[in-house]
C-alpha cells in the first residue's frame, strides 16, 4: 500500500465515530487542520521558467529562424584540419572504438595549439558525433568529440584528451547507451557525478552544460538493437533525467532539458525529429541547434567586447607630453574669438549693393 492510501485510511479511520458517540462529537474530528503548504525552491522555479522560454524559442526558431538569429554568424574557423580527420573516414560508424580515441586526440592537440577565443567542446555519443558542422554556428570556436556507443564509463576514461585545451564551455550528453547496455541507473549517475568532478577540477574556468536523455521511438523504432531499447522504458528515462537535474543543481553546474523538446504527447520521441526512433534527422538537429542558442543567450557567458591595445606607460607619458602645447594652442584663439567676429559685422553694408 501505497504512502498516500495509508494517509487516506488514517484520516477515514478517525473521521469514522463510535458506537457509542453522539453525531455532536464526530463534528471537531472532521475539521482537520489545513496542510502546510510546500515552498518551492527557488532554483525549480528558475529552472521551469528557463524551460518555458527555451521550448517556445525552439518552437519560434523551427518556423522562424530568423527571429531568434540562426542565421546569425558563422562558427569561428579554425585553421588546425579538424574536418579533414573525421571525413578522412567514409564510414564513421564502422570505425573501431580505438580508432576514433586516436581521430579525437589529434583533433584535441591541433585545437590546443590553436586555441582559440571561446573555445566549445561537444561530448557525447552517436547524437553528438553527427551533429552537423554548418549547424554550430554562433560566436564559438566548436570542437565535436562525439564517439558513437560511447557510455559514461567510457566518456570519463577519455577525458584526459581534453587536457591540453582551455574550453570556455563544455557540452555534455551520454547515457541513453548506458541503459541500453543494462547498467544501473546508480552506475549511470555515479559516473555523471565523476565526470562533472573532473571536468571541474581540470577546467575551473569552464561553464559544463549537462543535457538530459531523450527519449526513444517505443514501437516505431527501427534500429538494429531494437529490442534492446525497448526494454528501456520511456518512465525510466525521465526519473534518469530527473536525477541528472538535481545532479547539476548539487554539482552547481548547467542543465538543459532537451527531453522537453523532443518528446511527443505520448512520451515518445517525436518522429517528425528522427530517423529511426533513436537517432535525429536534419529538422532534429535543427531544434537542438535552436535549443542551445537559446540557452547560450539566457544562461550561459556571453563574449566581452574586444576592447582596444592599451599603449604602454612611456608612449602614454609621451602623449602627455606631446598634448600639452596643443591643448594652449587651442585654448588662445578661443579668447580672441569675440575679436575677430566685429570686423565681420562691419563689413555686411558692402554685401547691400547686390541686393
Amino acid at each position: 500500500m501505497g504512502h498516500s492510501a495509508q494517509r487516506m485510511n488514517a484520516v477515514q479511520t478517525q473521521d469514522k465515530p463510535q458506537a457509542d458517540e453522539t453525531p455532536t462529537a464526530v463534528a471537531p474530528q472532521a475539521k482537520a487542520p489545513a496542510k502546510a503548504r510546500r515552498s518551492v525552491p527557488f532554483w525549480a522555479s528558475l529552472s521551469v521558467a528557463l524551460n518555458g522560454l527555451l521550448l517556445l524559442a525552439v518552437s519560434i526558431g523551427y518556423w522562424k529562424p530568423d527571429l531568434v538569429g540562426l542565421s546569425g554568424p558563422a562558427p569561428v574557423a579554425v585553421e588546425a584540419p579538424v574536418e579533414t580527420l573525421v571525413e578522412a573516414s567514409p564510414e564513421p560508424k564502422s570505425l573501431p572504438y580505438e580508432q576514433w580515441l586516436d581521430i579525437l586526440g589529434k583533433e584535441a592537440k591541433a585545437v590546443a595549439v590553436k586555441n582559440p577565443d571561446r573555445l566549445t567542446v561537444l561530448l557525447g555519443d552517436s547524437l553528438t558525433l553527427w551533429f552537423p558542422p554548418e549547424r554550430l554556428t554562433g560566436n564559438r570556436s566548436w570542437l565535436n568529440q562525439g564517439i558513437s556507443g560511447e557510455s559514461t564509463a567510457g566518456l570519463l576514461k577519455r577525458l584526459n584528451l581534453l587536457d591540453d585545451l582551455k574550453p570556455q564551455t563544455v557540452v555534455v550528453m551520454v547515457g541513453v547507451n548506458d541503459l541500453i547496455k543494462g547498467n544501473a541507473d546508480e552506475t549511470l549517475i555515479t559516473n555523471y557525478q565523476k565526470l562533472i568532478d573532473e571536468l571541474k577540477a581540470k577546467h575551473p574556468k569552464a561553464e559544463i552544460v549537462m543535457q538530459s536523455v531523450l527519449p526513444h521511438g517505443g514501437d516505431r523504432l527501427t534500429v538494429d538493437d531494437r529490442e534492446q531499447v525497448l526494454k528501456v522504458s520511456n518512465e525510466r528515462i525521465v526519473q534518469v533525467n530527473r536525477q541528472l537535474r538535481e545532479l547539476a543543481t548539487q554539482r552547481e553546474v548547467k542543465f538543459l532539458d532537451l527531453h522537453a523538446v523532443f518528446v511527443d504527447a505520448e512520451g515518445l520521441l517525436r518522429s517528425d525529429l528522427s530517423t529511426d526512433g533513436l537517432h535525429l534527422n536534419a529538422p532534429g538537429y535543427a531544434s537542438w541547434q535552436a535549443a542551445l542558442q537559446t540557452f547560450d543567450q539566457l544562461a550561459l557567458k556571453q563574449a566581452e567586447p574586444i576592447a582596444a591595445p592599451k599603449a604602454d606607460a612611456a608612449a602614454e607619458q609621451q602623449a602627455d607630453v606631446e598634448a600639452e602645447p596643443k591643448a594652449e594652442a587651442i585654448a588662445e584663439p578661443k579668447a580672441e574669438a569675440p575679436q575677430a567676429e566685429i570686423p565681420k559685422v562691419e563689413t555686411a553694408p558692402t554685401v547691400t549693393p547686390a541686393q
